[in-house]
């Protein structure tokens, strides 16, 4: 048999594993060397129920998608603002004399994003605005209704100057627009009944164009 083991090198290390005890494998661990390159450890019970359970959570991590329970949730206006901005880089306590419309819009996008609740800045972006207003469009009106929505910035003087010109642009509100401001009015718990009607009765003319998410919003 020695004869043998020494016309195969690699075999003497099998015939070890066959006989009592068994062989050292990595780690020093021990374990049996069935065949070339092929070693079993050998596991203490405890050892073996932990790495069949890891091995069970891993499968069902895969299966099921338990993963994504583990990202951080976040809210519906925060992944709107994702996918509906403007790559204007901005700083938001710049001079607000110097901002025209596009870039005081473009604050109170990314302050409302960040949850920014500076009340003296809310407080400029609103005074800023309402100097602006009969300059802004339709599409910059939606954005910054969705601005002051998603910060729930409550100012009785600004809402009463801007919802008429508001309701002058009404007509050009498109889909995201149209549903920021139903979404703002509901956060401020505003009541305008004319605007409600006017906004309604909008959404069913441009029906065809409104995106399904947009809709059952407004």
């Amino acid at each position: 048999m020695a004869a043998r083991l020494l016309g195969r090198p690699w075999a003497a290390a099998e015939g070890l594993g066959r006989l009592p005890g068994g062989c050292w494998g990595p780690g020093s661990g021990g374990g049996v060397r069935y065949n070339r390159g092929v070693f079993k450890a050998r596991m203490r019970p405890l050892e073996r129920a932990v790495l069949r359970a890891w091995r069970d959570e891993q499968r069902n991590v895969r299966k099921y998608g338990i993963a994504r329970f583990n990202k951080r949730w976040r809210s519906w206006a925060q992944n709107r603002v994702r996918q509906f901005r403007f790559p204007l880089p901005v700083t938001l306590t710049a001079d607000t004399s110097l901002m025209d419309a596009t870039y005081v819009m473009r604050c109170v996008q990314k302050a409302a994003s960040l949850r920014k609740h500076d009340v003296k800045l809310w407080f400029g972006y609103s005074k800023r605005l309402l100097e602006l207003r009969d300059e802004l469009t339709a599409e910059q009106l939606g954005y910054v209704l969705w601005g002051y929505g998603k910060s729930s910035f409550v100012d009785a003087n600004f809402y009463q100057e801007m919802l008429p010109v508001v309701k002058l642009k009404l007509q050009g509100f498109q889909s995201h627009a149209l549903m920021s401001l139903m979404w703002c009015l509901k956060r401020l718990k505003w009541y305008d009944a004319e605007l409600n009607r006017r906004a309604a009765q909008h959404s069913l003319e441009i029906i065809e164009h409104l995106r399904p998410s947009d809709f059952i919003k407004v």
